[in-house]
């Protein structure tokens, strides 16, 4: 072979892996011309990804930082749109200590400590018991299949963060202000800061691709409450399952006393 002709095979070589590169490292930014301008277009494609996970079933961790409560448990859920929950917070043993109910319009939440089981309408009151703050059982259900809750009757604005590649969208109803940070890529949500508005900020984030874009990561902070809620979704978790309804029924286990409650959590 001869020199020139290496050299040039050579410097061909060197040009596309320089060519490769670049476009690698351009692929994650997203050119002016497909650019959103328009919010509600940015709000239509991240409800149309957010929809396509209807349903969860798993074993996760959850991690509590809060004045009165530190350390890691187990949690088993099964969720499902609009408002189906049955959440079971498992001891040392395996066993549950604590076990949340909703259908969607009863809610039933078995305390096995107490030996107590209490069971009313299902407002945010009831379902946000053991939360520190107060969710809808709908909203609490959209969080856990990694959907963030929108600032209902807002105004919205967009821009575009170029230096992360996201959308920036604010929302605002009067004093109340809320603000999606949407990545470009996947018009998945990465942050949700609401406390202007809904009294706490959302984080997910290492998302896996599948069947379904999801995030493996749910951090929830708290500040009114100085309260900090990190849930880590398992390695199993079974998207879009059918789900028995019977989970989601409100039923006192035997021999365990009843209250019943009204729709702000007092006794009837």
């Amino acid at each position: 072979m001869k020199l020139s002709t290496f050299t040039e095979d050579l410097n061909t070589l060197f040009l596309a892996l320089f060519l490769s590169l670049t476009l690698t490292a351009c692929v994650h930014r997203l050119p002016s011309a497909l650019r959103h301008s328009d919010p509600s277009q940015v709000l239509a494609r991240t409800a149309s990804v957010e929809a396509r996970i209807q349903s969860l079933k798993e074993e996760a961790r959850l991690t509590v930082h809060s004045p009165d409560a530190k350390g890691t448990t187990t949690l088993f859920l099964a969720v499902g749109r609009p408002a189906r929950l049955h959440v079971e917070v498992l001891d040392f043993f395996g066993k549950p200590s604590l076990v949340l109910v909703s259908n969607g319009s009863e809610f039933g939440l078995y305390e096995a400590q107490a030996g107590v089981y209490y069971q009313g309408p299902a407002t945010e009151a009831n379902v946000s018991r053991f939360l520190p703050i107060r969710l809808p059982p709908e909203s609490l259900v959209a969080l856990l299949l990694g959907e963030a809750p929108r600032l209902s009757g807002a105004a919205a604005a967009v821009t575009f963060d170029a230096s992360h590649n996201s959308y920036v969208v604010d929302l605002t109803r009067e004093e109340a202000r809320q603000t999606l940070t949407v990545s470009a890529d996947d018009f998945r949500v990465q942050v949700s800061d609401g406390l202007k508005a809904q009294g706490y900020r959302a984080e997910f984030s290492e998302f896996t691709r599948g069947s379904a874009l999801f995030p493996k990561r749910l951090r929830l902070q708290a500040p009114s409450a100085s309260t900090t809620l990190d849930l880590r979704h398992g390695s199993y978790a079974e998207l879009n399952v059918p789900l028995d309804p019977l989970l989601f029924e409100p039923k006192a286990p035997a021999n365990v006393r009843v209250v019943l409650v009204d729709g702000e959590g007092k006794p009837r």
